[in-house]
């Protein structure tokens, strides 16, 4: 079950006649995540030189700055980074309605970010452990981003990670592409 706010943030954001087909949150899988091999690197390049730091500061007491500075980083990576993007997760959901696909997440203020479904070029699934992760990419001009008043900001690529019904959702979202693509071929 999606995280409460993030699930009213997609069902207040719905325009009307739209329909909420699908939703579900990132899997547990997405906490593997956490620990990025990038972070991993600053966090040793940052003990490294508060470490190195530390050792000619006694003979240079001005070299202490750097070896706070980067003693300050360490903790940012190992514990900070991790720990935002946990809540980051937890407080995520994805939804396909019977127009758009839609990520919302409400940590740290709400953010509402969809696709319009008419307008996906293509669907990316990776699968990995059981788990997918899809991207869906817009064709369609403008490429970048624009803020629809209310409902949130369209366009870009959105992406739904680590789900566990990953290849049932693309189904869907395939389907009702087909039926929105009907429907506008019936109405031209």
């Amino acid at each position: 079950m999606p995280p409460s706010g993030a699930r009213e943030s997609i069902e207040r954001g719905l325009r009307p006649g739209e329909v909420l087909l699908w939703t579900g949150t990132p899997g547990v899988a997405a906490l593997s995540r956490i620990i990025d091999p990038r972070c991993l690197a600053f966090a040793l390049v940052s003990l490294l030189v508060a470490l190195s730091a530390l050792a000619l500061a006694r003979a240079h007491p001005i070299l202490i700055v750097p070896s706070i500075a980067a003693g300050l980083l360490l903790p940012y990576f190992l514990l900070v980074k991790p720990a935002l993007a946990v809540a980051r997760d937890r407080h995520t959901a994805y939804g396909v309605t019977n127009q758009r696909a839609i990520v919302a997440t409400d940590f740290l203020g709400c953010t509402l970010r969809y696709v319009d479904l008419p307008e996906l070029n293509d669907i990316d699934l990776t699968v990995s452990r059981a788990h997918g992760t899809i991207r869906l990419n817009k064709s369609k001009w403008p490429w970048w981003s624009t803020v629809d008043p209310g409902l949130g900001t369209a366009g870009g690529p959105i992406t739904f990670e680590e789900l566990d019904d990953a290849a049932q959702v693309v189904a869907l979202v395939e389907r009702v592409r087909r039926q929105l693509d009907g429907m506008s071929t019936g109405a031209a």
